[in-house]
């Protein structure tokens, strides 16, 4: 029995033994598994400090590990050890405790690209789940320092568990006083995930580390740019200001030997809508290589990559597709990056919006390649290049292009933009129409420099333009050969553009055709500097244009029709500022020193022209005064021209003007006018009108003489009046419902004529006919009436009648003079009128006495023998005529071109003193010439006194 208990007692003693050994020897053998773990993960322990030990815990004061490969240093302190002795035998333990753990990163020099490639490809290697010594731990307090720098970087708490085959891993971070969580995830060998959250605890990013055979390294993300964006600015990552669902993938097969690695980039970013941007899907594909240069700083890249973009809608600008192709070759080091685009860049849309304003399949190549580099210190900085863009044409709501190239050459530039980048620029394009015009063969050409600047206006644009287009063609109006070039200064700014354009704006065109009316050579100036702007906020706008006053010169060698001929001259134009689109009228002064116009071989020449302009927007309105030289005419012009129909009139009048000096001028214009017509009093105005609509509708004047007086030959007139209406087209017709001649005297006086006229001139190729109707004179103390008196120009000869209505027998006897001779009584009749080449002449006129007839007495003086020479020898004739009372009177009268009157006369009546009861007929012939006759009356009488005093003084001279 004491034997047993001795036995059991030495058994005590020796398991006493056993564990205070084990226990003397705890803390060597936690340092040596520490150790061991930390060896195999490339860490050394460089100190350790234990405050105590039990069979199932441990507490240490502090630690000290650093990496054997890139000299990353970690400080632990407050840290408590849960495990259990088996477990620590094995090297696991159990919890892990961490109040402080300080993370130095070291130098960046100290370690490369490759070799973070090479850990990381390690720890995608590895199957973690059985390498990590712990099954759960927490650091109360994590940060990380820059080398040898006070202030941490981050600032988060960790917590880590290693259970059911899932390595887990819980961040909270502690930035700009906010919480944020990260979730790292690792189910087994090359499958690792992480995973952000946002105060929530709700997923905003996943990334994927694969390990794959033919890409030893893939990491796939994917995240909501809009959570990803706020994730970013805590780090100050700058991320679009999108919301978009994006996934990426990026596969690397790196060459350590050979420092070097191949990439394999794809991207995806879907439902991006927002103020800014909408984008149903983009699509990024890249590729190619990665080498470390030797001095371990730099690292080349060259890559060829494509993206494609579907449904953009940024701002004014949309496209249903556009891609983008680049090969690039680059260098990224410790202060940025350098590169070079190669030739050969491309973007190419099938449809490309900007505004209003559709592009079809526009292409832009650059030709040359492309310098570009960054750094943090002074932004990107692109090179120059040269650039072609091609398309298969323009639309808008009122342009419609064919196809076109551009080539655009442009200096350095910078991002954020600032200095000056210098350009050049050509273009063709082979059609355009703008609403009814067409435009063919057109040519720019244009070179500048861009000033940028760091605030408003953001931009200043200075540049010369050259812009050539073959022809232009709207409707009836067309351009060959025109130009259009420029110099000036545009500023960009948030709101849109202000411009301003050197004076000596030039439009150019060899030719100009208005329907029939052919322009030669003309060319407008400016005078002044034009001032413009665009607001880009046009949809609060109705007229985003606007364009300063100004004045231009116009000069042109001259303009031609089938029925005129317009000499070389010059315009001065003046434009007030207006807007566009016209919602109020532009406004402006026009000048001229002078018009030649040549009108069938004869030059009419024009005074100097001044008036102003107006265009509503619908329609231009031009007034104008001027005056015709050769007849020192004053006329003032009203012209409206639609500017969207094509239809249009114009009005003009004259000032009243002297018929005397008029008449003079016409005889030097043309020998049309009567050589011996004399006007010396009087005046005469104009109206005038035409309108039409794509063609002549129709033209009229209307000539107005007041109180005329002259003389035609020997025939001296008074106080003409009439107003006449002149249709000139369609057809050509003419009226004058009333023309007056107060007095008339071609040596008897005929009074108050009045009679209406109509002109017609149905075709051109003949002359018009005239027709007064209603004719009505007084004369003799009776009256003379046409009813239609109508003269064909066409014909040799012209017959019409006129009637006699109680001519007085006494005024007849009165102007002829006959001594001792008296009559009484009136006639009436009808004078058959013949005009001719050789003049008037007359042919079986007929004259009867009016009832009850009348008297003639004929008591010859002593020297009277006046009838004898009438054929009148018998004495019975004689005494018959001392009183003879006739009750009829017939005559029939013939008269002849050279003015000799013949009229054969019956006489019925009584002569009481010869034959008291007995009636007595007499037979009686009048030979005389009349124009002799008148001739000599006037030569006795002179000019009737009512005649206008410079008419009678024209008889004197």
């Amino acid at each position: 029995m004491n034997r047993k208990k001795s036995y059991l007692l030495i058994a005590a003693l020796l398991f006493c033994s056993l564990v205070a050994a084990f226990l003397f020897n705890l803390p060597g053998m936690l340092r040596h598994q520490l150790e061991a773990r930390l060896a195999a993960s490339g860490f050394e322990l460089q100190s350790m400090e234990v405050a105590s030990v039990s069979l199932n815990a441990a507490s240490i004061s502090g630690m000290k590990l650093r990496s054997a490969e890139n000299g990353l240093l970690i400080k632990l302190r407050q840290i408590q050890i849960g495990y259990q002795p088996a477990e620590l035998l094995s090297g696991y333990i159990e919890s892990l405790e961490i109040g402080v753990m300080d993370i130095h990163l070291p130098d960046s020099g100290s370690h490369s690209v490759m070799q973070q490639l090479r850990q990381l490809q390690t720890l995608l290697d590895e199957d973690w789940r059985d390498r990590a010594p712990v099954r759960q731990a927490t650091v109360a307090q994590l940060a990380v320092f820059e080398r040898e720098q006070v202030n941490p970087l981050l600032s988060v708490q960790l917590h880590f568990s290693n259970r059911d085959d899932l390595l887990q891993a819980k961040i909270l971070l502690f930035l700009q006083q906010q919480q944020h969580y990260l979730q790292v995830q690792h189910r087994g060998r090359g499958e690792w995930l992480l995973e952000a959250t946002d105060k929530d605890q709700q997923p905003v990013l996943s990334a994927t580390l694969q390990l794959a055979t033919d890409s030893p390294l893939t990491i796939k993300l994917h995240s909501d740019i809009k959570e990803l964006r706020a994730w970013g600015a805590l780090f100050q990552i700058p991320f679009p200001p999108h919301q978009a669902q994006m996934d990426v993938t990026l596969s690397l097969a790196p060459d350590f030997d050979k420092q070097e690695a191949s990439f394999v980039l794809d991207g995806k970013a879907e439902r991006i809508n927002d103020e800014t941007l909408q984008l149903q899907r983009a699509e990024l594909s890249a590729q190619g290589e990665i080498q470390l240069q030797q001095d371990q700083r730099s690292v080349l890249v060259d890559t060829v990559s494509s993206m494609t973009l579907y449904g953009l809608k940024r701002g004014a600008i949309s496209s249903d597709k556009v891609q983008l192709n680049s090969t690039a070759h680059l260098t990224i080091n410790d202060s940025g990056l350098q590169g070079v685009f190669n030739s050969g860049l491309q973007i190419h849309a099938n449809k490309f919006n900007y505004q209003d304003v559709l592009l079809h399949a526009v292409d832009m190549k650059s030709t040359q390649q492309q310098q570009f580099s960054w750094e943090s210190s002074s932004g990107w900085i692109m090179g120059g290049s040269r650039v072609v863009i091609d398309h298969q044409g323009v639309d808008t709501d009122s342009l419609k292009t064919g196809a076109g190239s551009l080539h655009l050459k442009h200096g350095e530039w910078r991002f954020p933009l600032t200095t000056m980048t210098p350009f050049e620029v050509s273009g063709h394009l082979q059609q355009a129409e703008i609403g009814e015009a067409i435009i063919e063969g057109i040519d720019l050409q244009s070179a500048g420099k861009v000033l940028w600047r760091e605030s408003l206006p953001v931009a200043a644009v200075h540049a010369d333009v050259d812009l050539r287009m073959r022809s232009i063609i709207r409707g009836d109006v067309s351009f060959q050969e025109a130009c259009f070039t420029t110099r000036g200064e545009v500023e960009i700014t948030d709101g849109g553009i202000d411009g301003q354009l050197d004076a000596g704006l030039q439009l150019q065109s060899d030719a100009m055709q208005i329907k029939s009316v052919s322009v030669q050579s003309s060319q407008l100036k400016s005078v002044d500097p034009q001032l413009f702007s665009l607001r880009s906020d046009s949809d609060n706008s109705d007229t985003p244009w606007s364009v300063g006053e100004n004045r231009f010169e116009i000069e042109h060698q001259g303009a031609t029709s089938s029925a005129m001929e317009l000499a070389a001259g010059s315009f001065e134009l003046k434009s007030d500022s207006w807007s566009y689109p016209l919602r109020q009228s532009l406004s402006g002064e026009i000048k001229t020193p002078g018009l030649i116009v040549t009108s069938d071989e004869s030059p009419h020449e024009f005074g100097g022209a001044k008036g102003s302009y107006e265009i509503d927007g619908k329609m231009l309105t031009l007034q104008a005064s001027s005056s015709y030289k050769a007849t020192a005419t004053l006329l003032s012009l009203k012209m409206q021209q639609s500017l969207q129909q094509g239809s249009g009139s114009i009005t003009f009048n004259s000032k009243p003007q002297s018929l005397e000096k008029l008449s003079r001028s016409m005889k030097q214009i043309t020998a049309e006018w009567p050589r011996d017509l004399v006007v010396a009093t009087g005046t005469a105005t104009m109206h005038g009108s035409a309108a039409w609509d794509r063609g002549l509708k129709q033209s009229r004047v209307d000539i107005k003489v007041s109180n005329a007086g002259g003389r035609y030959v020997e025939a001296y007139f008074s106080g003409l009046n009439t107003d006449l209406k002149l249709d000139l087209y369609p057809e050509f017709e003419g009226r004058a419902k009333k023309i007056s001649v107060k007095l008339i005297d071609i040596g008897v006086p005929i009074n108050d004529l009045t009679a209406s006229l109509r002109l017609d001139w149905p075709s051109r190729g003949k002359k018009p006919t005239m027709t007064f109707s209603n004719l009505k004179a007084s004369l003799l103390k009776g009256r003379v009436t046409g009813k239609r008196v109508r003269i064909d120009l066409n014909r040799r000869r012209h017959d019409f009648t006129l009637a006699l209505h109680h001519i007085d027998i006494a005024e007849i006897v009165r102007l002829h003079g006959f001594e001792g001779l008296k009559a009484t009584g009136k006639v009436s009749g009808n004078i058959p009128v013949r005009l001719g080449p050789k003049g008037v002449s007359v042919r079986k006129g007929r004259i009867r006495a009016d009832k009850p007839g009348g008297t003639i007495n004929y008591v010859p003086d002593e020297r009277g023998e006046a009838l004898k020479s009438a054929s009148v020898k018998s004495e019975i004739l004689l005494n018959l005529l001392r009183d003879f009372r006739y009750d009829v009177l017939d005559a029939e009268t013939e008269y002849k071109t050279d003015g000799q009157l013949l009229m054969k006369m019956q006489l019925r009546g009584k002569s009481p003193q010869q034959y008291k009861d007995r009636p007595v007929h007499l037979n009686l012939t009048l030979d005389q010439n009349i124009l002799s006759l008148l001739k000599s009356l006037r030569s006795v009488n002179g000019v009737n006194e009512r005649i206008d005093r410079k008419v009678r003084q024209s008889y004197k001279h």
